[in-house]
């Protein structure tokens, strides 16, 4: 499993390789694995990209996805009373 945003991309051939497949240009890659986190939307394009080099896919944790917040008390389902 790769820990961080630059193993990832590394282990898929480094940054310049992989902005270009990506489309992009190289300094916006690596500012992406400067910050630590990749922009969720390009998840699946990372699992087809380890799958064509043949490498463990990536993990969730490497990417921005938007976290579920806390439920207020409001939003909380009724819990059903014990009998």
């Amino acid at each position: 499993m790769y820990e961080t945003t630059r193993a990832l991309i590394d282990a898929l051939g480094g940054y310049r390789m992989v902005a270009k497949r990506l489309g992009m240009g190289a300094t916006t890659l690596h500012g992406y694995i400067t910050e630590g986190a990749l922009p969720a939307k390009w998840y699946t394009a990372f699992l087809e990209l380890a799958a064509e080099r043949c490498i463990e896919p990536p993990s969730r944790k490497l990417f921005s996805f938007e976290k579920l917040s806390p439920p207020r008390a409001s939003q909380r389902a009724p819990q059903e009373d014990a009998a």
